[in-house]
């Protein structure tokens, strides 16, 4: 049967999967029909049915393609056909019993054309950006009729790094360890910033890319930025802090978003080394902040800074936050600098 459930939380995998499909079947552009069906007001089974089965007027010109996007019935996060209640008024009784008529009506239809499909139409449900709820009535249906089913789940850290090192040779591109171990960090683990990255480097006409190669070509993403900037600053590295801060400003990131990001470290650390200071193990302390283990031992290693000094400097953030806030300070990034650098010289007997 050439009818497939493409769905998952990697989109650029699903863009893959979808292309792999239409390749296999040599399925050109002007052959494919997208039908958008994100919309359960509009949205009708019947718009559908009619184009998968479609016979061309001119002869025979190869398969075709229906697109079936977005579908909502689908979707978790989307309320439809709910089962009645006692509760439940006049109107809300009414438009339950509609949808679950609706919903009948849409499962008969696409069961009778799944039995006899229409040879030259590949048909594809496509969930771009969510995945599709196996608890529905409509899931269970393409399970039922042996629908190929394509779930492009989120990689493995392992998984990923062999992915983009896979994506990489494609494009002939050859990055050094540290030029590899940085793109890996601003990417995230997303698919799609991967394939981004590698389009820029590409774009950019080297072959041999060093680490500050990838630091000039790829965006890290602003989560990321933020927990590098925590990390600089409990590792006592206020260049790297300002560096970060900098990198932020282009971007339009403003001063009280990184001062509250800080404070977030902070406060975790703080929380961290207290446990240990009372003698509570890594193992305990990685449970109770819902932490890695590795992550625990790492940061109790690498920020040499008791309880007592990350409580000083998060009160101190704190008010520059409510300062900030209050229009208090006229200068945000003034004030901010003179802290860490305040914080800096501290940080001696910390």
């Amino acid at each position: 049967m050439n009818t497939y459930l493409i769905h998952g939380k990697d989109i650029y995998r699903q863009e893959l999967a979808l292309a792999d499909i239409l390749k296999k079947n040599k399925i050109e552009k002007d052959r494919i029909q997208v039908i958008d069906a994100s919309d359960k007001k509009t949205f009708r089974i019947e718009e559908v049915l009619v184009a998968c089965d479609s016979i061309s007027l001119f002869g025979d010109e190869g398969m075709r393609a229906v697109i079936v996007d977005r579908p909502y019935y689908l979707n978790a996060a989307v309320k439809y056909a709910e089962a009645v209640k006692k509760g439940d008024g006049p109107v809300v009784k009414s438009r339950k019993e509609k949808e679950l008529k609706d919903r009948e009506y849409r499962l008969d239809l696409l069961r009778q054309y799944l039995k006899s499909p229409n040879p030259d139409t590949v048909l594809i449900f496509c969930c771009r950006d969510f995945t599709a709820d196996s608890r529905k009535k409509d899931y269970k249906l393409l399970k039922e009729m042996n629908v190929k089913i394509l779930e492009e789940k989120k990689m493995t850290r392992q998984e990923f790094r062999q992915f983009a090192s896979d994506l990489l040779k494609k494009n002939r591109l050859s990055l050094t360890a540290e030029a590899m171990q940085e793109m890996l960090l601003r990417v995230d683990q997303d698919t799609m910033r991967l394939k981004n990255a590698v389009d820029s480097m590409v774009l950019y006409g080297e072959t041999q890319l060093n680490r500050n190669d990838v630091m000039h070509l790829v965006p890290v993403s602003q989560d990321i930025q933020m927990y590098s900037l925590g990390d600089a600053f409990l590792k006592g590295n206020i260049g790297e802090v300002l560096r970060l801060k900098g990198e932020m400003a282009v971007r339009s990131i403003p001063v009280s978003t990184m001062v509250t990001s800080l404070g977030g470290s902070l406060r975790r650390f703080y929380h961290m080394k207290r446990m240990y200071e009372y003698g509570i193990d890594e193992e305990t302390i990685a449970a109770k902040l819902g932490m890695m283990d590795w992550m625990v031992k790492n940061q109790l290693r690498d920020y040499r800074i008791s309880s007592a000094r990350a409580l000083k400097w998060l009160n101190g953030l704190a008010e520059m936050d409510q300062g900030i806030k209050a229009g208090l300070i006229s200068d945000p990034d003034h004030a901010f600098e003179l802290w860490l650098l305040g914080a800096k010289g501290e940080r001696h007997g910390a």
